[in-house]
């Protein structure tokens, strides 16, 4: 399997939850990157919102506001067409 942890860096999947999958032996990859144009090869995509509160500053949050937003439009524009889509919250 290949795992793309796709945040800011400040926000970024903990190493050691990399080093977990890969410790498993299983021959998975894992990459961290800041792009949203990340999501194309994905068969699942599991996302939550981009929390303001955790990012180090105002300004550095405003450096990502709506770049990694996944919406009808990133989906037809990036995803393969049988992407699933998970997310943790209600839909509207």
């Amino acid at each position: 399997m290949e795992f793309k942890f796709i945040a800011p860096e400040d926000l970024q999947m903990p190493v050691g939850i990399a080093e977990e999958i890969q410790a498993l032996g299983k021959g998975h990859d894992v990459d961290f990157m800041d792009d949203i144009n990340g999501i194309g090869s994905a068969d699942i995509i599991y996302s939550t919102r981009t929390q303001e509160e955790r990012f180090s500053s105002p300004e550095y949050f405003e450096k990502y506001r709506g770049k990694l937003k996944i919406d009808r439009a990133t989906v037809d524009n990036l995803c393969k067409p049988e992407v699933i889509i998970m997310h943790p919250l209600p839909r509207r």
